[in-house]
């Protein structure tokens, strides 16, 4: 999983309107991981067809279980990293969009919804290094 993210280049996917929202909430103090959840809070009507998922922060956990899942190498997801992230070694904006994508077909919502959390997280993992970040974040 030797994959290095490329931090300057994951707001490129984003669109002005969700970078605004995210740097506000950034500046107004919320980790990253805050943010995210925060986003999706205030997208709660686009997240409400996950059925099994009762709560905003519930649904933030699942998506950060999808994705954790996906970057840190879990046995469950071994087809769909090769198929989204290939033999690429560096995250930037076009795989933060695969990802994006295939976590939102996942819950059966718009990649639009989940691709700032995804951004977010990469960030995130960035911060520390991703293996680190799989080490250290539980999923369960």
């Amino acid at each position: 999983m030797p994959y290095t993210i490329k931090v300057d280049e994951l707001d490129n996917a984003l669109e002005d309107y969700q970078k605004t929202l995210i740097q506000n909430l950034i500046d107004n103090g919320a980790s990253y991981e805050e943010a995210a959840n925060t986003y999706l809070s205030v997208n709660a009507d686009s997240t409400s067809p996950f059925g099994t998922i009762n709560s905003d922060k519930d649904f933030f956990s699942e998506v950060k279980k999808q994705f954790h899942k996906l970057l840190c190498g879990h046995s469950d997801y071994e087809e769909e990293r090769k198929e989204i992230l290939g033999g690429v070694s560096e995250i930037g904006s076009g795989v933060t969009t695969a990802i994006a994508t295939w976590i939102g077909a996942t819950f059966g919502v718009a990649m639009a919804i989940v691709l700032p959390v995804v951004v977010l997280l990469l960030k995130l993992a960035a911060k520390i290094g991703l293996n680190a970040w799989c080490e250290t974040t539980s999923i369960e």
